[in-house]
């Protein structure tokens, strides 16, 4: 493993492949912000938004993984690669009325946004609270 895999990259099983954390689904299009929109009223969504290029995303996403295997079962887990989708994490925010800023992370219920934090106060969000 190179040191950028080590920054930017997943968490490794044993065996040496590749495994996430929690299970994303990566959110390319309108579509599924629409079907996770709807989805909110039946189980909490949440969306991180990722900067592959930057150091404090990697460490923050890595770090929110590793609190949030606990609660695999309660939310579905949307990752936004930001320098893939810039038009749609524009969207996002304008949809929310919520600021953009990477690492984001949002907590999507009942059709609106409950809560959401950037940089290290992700760390400080209470996922139980969302269940």
């Amino acid at each position: 493993m190179s040191i950028w895999d080590s920054v930017f990259g997943n968490a490794k099983k044993e065996n040496g492949s590749q495994q996430e954390a929690v299970n994303w689904f990566e959110l390319t299009d309108s579509d599924q912000l629409r079907s996770l929109i709807e989805d909110s009223h039946n189980k909490s969504q949440l969306i991180f938004k990722h900067s592959m290029t930057c150091g404090v995303s990697g460490m923050t996403k890595r770090r929110f993984e590793a609190g949030a295997e606990n609660f695999k079962d309660q939310f579905a887990f949307h990752l936004l690669v930001v320098q893939k989708n810039r038009d749609l994490s524009a969207q996002i925010g304008a949809q929310f009325q919520v600021r953009h800023e990477s690492p984001q992370l949002l907590i999507i219920r009942d059709g609106a946004v409950v809560d959401h934090a950037s940089h290290w106060q992700i760390d400080s969000l209470d996922l139980e609270k969302y269940q």
